[in-house]
């Protein structure tokens, strides 16, 4: 069990890591990452504990896969021994005190005693192959209204497309996000924004994440992005570099203004006199965040729509001095794992549950959070699908 375990675990996480490593035809396969994804269901308390204690996010280590493992497989057949254990005992009472009906009908006797536990095994399955295979590539669309104050004249009905968190690598296969940016194609959007968290971690992924991007700047639309914290775990930020020579303006604690009159990106010193502002700040987890730079010198009545990774962001102190009309953010996936009446179990926030997804209410501005297109540290969507979010203005 264990061995099996770590050869699963090896083949979708591809060791070793490296930038030219490039993407593995193994561990592309449309069954690997889901399958290692059920293991990592099992696992994942355990490699949490060791990531923390390590301050490794990133790579595959055989020694802490093989711990994984073993503390895993060790904490199941304890699981089993006492449901099995659990189960004569039930049957021995009942046999010492069986109902009429079980004295006439022994084998009514045994269902009543199997029933919960083949119950408990069906629905436990069935939710970690719906979780692991089926719900965490059931893309949908959301699409927000959104007025904003002093929105000039030829943007309204200005439509963006955020793709956010894609997080090529171990969880999610290539060509999940190929067919993603596909639909944003296909959404026909004014601009494209990308939200951060391109690739899981380590460096092989980041020129195959910027592979899949090309469509959209290929295609003409202006395309602005921000970085999110994996981009920043063991790779310190390089996918900047790389996603900026195919023509992605980048703007961690910059901006960017686009024409009224072209609704493409101004250039020249003198701003338009009909602007929309796209601002970004850096991620507030890995990065500096800095919104008065990032706002610096764009017009007073110019929109501001600010890409911030970490909705957590909406709540800090900077962000109430400056105007800010919309912010859009990803980093929650919608907690990945949601209840009808009890809601996301986890959202990975210094605000708990607040940022979950959506379009909500912050301290001083709208801000709408993307549940995203891929998967983290939790292998499993259930409740949360993934998700493009498409934006169109209207004025105020």
């Amino acid at each position: 069990m264990v061995t099996a375990g770590v050869i699963l675990h090896a083949l979708a996480w591809v060791p070793p890591d490296h930038l030219n490593a490039g993407l593995s035809p193994t561990a592309e396969h449309s069954i690997i990452k889901p399958a290692a994804s059920i293991l990592d269901a099992f696992t994942g308390p355990i490699w949490m504990a060791m990531n923390i204690t390590t301050g490794d996010w990133g790579v595959f280590s055989l020694f802490q896969s093989i711990i994984a493992h073993g503390i895993a497989a060790t904490g199941v057949l304890l699981v089993v021994r006492f449901a099995l254990a659990l189960r004569r005992r039930m049957n021995k009472r009942r046999q010492e005190h069986p109902p009429e009906e079980a004295v006439a009908h022994p084998a009514r006797r045994r269902f009543l005693v199997d029933a919960p536990f083949a119950a408990a095994a069906v629905l436990g399955t069935g939710a970690l192959v719906d979780g692991a295979f089926l719900e965490p590539f059931g893309l949908k669309i959301r699409k927000h209204t959104i007025p904003l104050r002093d929105l000039p004249e030829q943007f309204i009905g200005f439509k963006a497309v955020l793709i956010s968190d894609t997080h090529l690598g171990p969880r999610i296969p290539a060509e999940f996000i190929r067919k993603a940016v596909s639909l944003c194609l296909d959404l026909k959007p004014d601009l494209f924004l990308l939200g951060g968290d391109y690739v899981h971690a380590g460096t092989r992924y980041i020129k195959p994440a910027v592979e899949l991007f090309k469509p959209l700047v290929a295609s003409g639309v202006p395309t602005v992005g921000v970085l999110g914290n994996h981009d920043w775990y063991n790779s310190r930020g390089l996918i900047t570099r790389f996603l900026t020579e195919i023509g992605v303006r980048m703007v961690d604690n910059a901006h960017v203004l686009l024409d009224g009159r072209t609704r493409t990106f101004a250039s020249g010193p003198i701003a338009p006199r009909d602007a929309l502002c796209i601002a970004g700040v850096g991620d507030i987890l890995t990065d500096e965040v800095n919104i008065r730079r990032a706002l610096q010198s764009v017009p007073e009545n110019a929109p501001r729509i600010v890409l911030c990774h970490n909705p957590d962001g909406a709540d800090l102190p900077s962000m109430q001095r400056e105007r800010i009309d919309l912010m859009l953010c990803g980093h929650t996936h919608g907690g990945q794992i949601r209840f009808p009446f009890v809601g996301p179990l986890y959202v990975p926030c210094r605000t708990g549950t607040k940022y979950a997804g959506g379009l909500l209410k912050g301290p001083g501005f709208p801000v709408l959070v993307s549940r995203g297109v891929g998967m983290s540290i939790c292998p499993v969507r259930i409740g949360v699908p993934p998700e493009l979010v498409e934006i169109t203005l209207t004025r105020a």
